[in-house]
């Protein structure tokens, strides 16, 4: 429903598969015994579908986070996927398992996929429940205390390492040098792996942007904001219009809605820095952007190229 752009449809209906994800403890790896080893791994597909899903409606969508670790009294000990399947895959004409495939198993990216949306969501919580403690009777906002920072600054370094352990085939330059092949000459898994990779990257730099304004809410930048802070901003935009203008096309075109809501995120934060910094040069910058995004938010067939043009 989400990538057929229908997100309130599909969010409700999420809502009730988490309720059910959480009355079947699907988030104790204590659940899974007596499992086969088929049963253990769609288990954790699922649950980790589900949690990457809910945090991608509340981060982008401004709604609530309603699976984390402390929404149950053992937090989440469920594992990560394993891949078990691809240590039977074989190659047409041949009973012996193929290494390559088994290497390069797609669980990579989707492991990748959830440790980045789990780290930015642990600083996303942090920083709200802070915020809760701190301003619960509506108190105008203080900046964090050095001990806040430093928690902060932890797991922002938590987030920003999260990829760092990506296998080659999903890395960038990887990803550079695939799409710059012939799509028909590219294997089957090769076109997982770039999809995997643009979606990885793409929602990297949205999540970048969602942070940076999360701290500037917080007073987390102090002295007062300045160009410097539109600058990492502007910086964030040209980082994915980059990623976008790399990957191919119909990579783009696969990943569907939740890449579309992603890239609209990034030109609504251009579309306040033109509106609202006319002076500084770095408005400039953000028009040329946004510029470009809404073309390629057109090209995808887009509602939100249209609503973004209107407010320009």
């Amino acid at each position: 429903m989400h990538a057929a752009g229908k997100p309130r449809l599909s969010w409700h209906i999420f809502g009730e598969a988490t309720r059910l994800a959480q009355v079947m403890q699907m988030h104790e790896e204590d659940s899974l015994q007596g499992l086969t080893s088929l049963e253990v791994e769609f288990r954790r597909r699922a649950f980790w579908i589900a949690y990457i899903g809910d945090k991608s409606a509340a981060i982008l969508n401004n709604r609530p986070i309603t699976i984390h670790k402390y929404s149950f009294n053992s937090g989440i000990t469920i594992g990560y996927p394993t891949g078990i399947e691809d240590e039977t895959t074989v190659t047409p004409g041949s009973a012996v398992p193929d290494a390559e495939s088994t290497q390069k198993s797609f669980i990579a990216g989707f492991n990748a996929n959830i440790r980045l949306w789990q780290s930015a969501s642990d600083l996303l919580l942090e920083m709200r429940l802070l915020d809760s403690h701190k301003n619960g009777n509506l108190l105008p906002r203080q900046p964090p205390t050095a001990e806040e920072s430093t928690r902060l600054d932890h797991l922002y370094v938590l987030f920003a390492t999260s990829l760092d352990d990506l296998p080659s085939f999903l890395q960038y330059d990887q990803l550079m040098l695939n799409a710059n092949k012939d799509n028909q000459r590219l294997s089957r898994l090769t076109k997982l792996h770039i999809i995997q990779a643009a979606n990885v990257y793409i929602s990297l730099h949205c999540l970048k942007m969602v942070i940076t304004q999360k701290f500037e809410e917080f007073n987390y930048y102090t002295p007062a904001p300045n160009e410097m802070l539109l600058l990492r901003k502007t910086d964030i935009a040209r980082d994915l219009l980059r990623v976008i203008r790399d990957a191919p096309f119909w990579a783009l075109q696969i990943n569907g809605e939740p890449c579309v809501e992603k890239i609209r995120l990034i030109g609504a934060c251009l579309l306040e820095i033109i509106d609202q910094h006319e002076a500084s040069p770095l408005s400039a910058r953000a028009r040329n952007d946004l510029s470009v995004l809404l073309d390629i938010l057109t090209r995808l067939d887009s509602k939100a190229s249209d609503t973004l043009r209107r407010l320009l």
